[in-house]
């Protein structure tokens, strides 16, 4: 998953906390609580806390899959081919194109939910 060297700095403070928490080797983010101590949290729980951190900064449209329309987002800007990009997010079929209100093609990057509002478009041979 590429990163930015912040993300990379954040990254290397957390892994050193998560130490503290357990050396196991497994899951990235554990519970800290005494109740489920050390265990991995669970996808509903990582929802959770994503959402709460998006709403104390005042961000009302921000979900744990936003991050990753921004990651495949970025790789398209990067100028990556679609295919690569959605054998990348793992899609079980080929990316979809639909025409815009524009006029342009625009690729459905969330192949699970046609016409997502937080899908971002890529013009048509980016």
């Amino acid at each position: 998953m590429p990163y930015s060297a912040s993300t990379g700095v954040l990254l290397s403070g957390y892994l050193a906390h998560r130490a503290g928490i357990s050396r196991a080797r497994g899951p990235l983010f554990l519970s800290e609580p005494r109740r489920n101590h050390a265990q991995p949290l669970s996808l509903w729980t990582w929802s959770k806390v994503v959402r709460r951190i998006a709403l104390e900064a005042g961000v009302e449209r921000f979900s744990t899959h936003t991050t990753r329309h921004l990651c495949l987002t970025g790789l398209a800007r990067m100028g990556w081919e679609v295919h690569a990009i959605a054998t990348f997010a793992g899609h079980r079929h080929p990316p979809r194109w639909r025409p815009t209100r524009r006029g342009r093609s625009a690729w459905i990057c969330c192949v699970r939910r046609p016409g997502c509002p937080r899908c971002s478009s890529v013009p048509a041979g980016a």
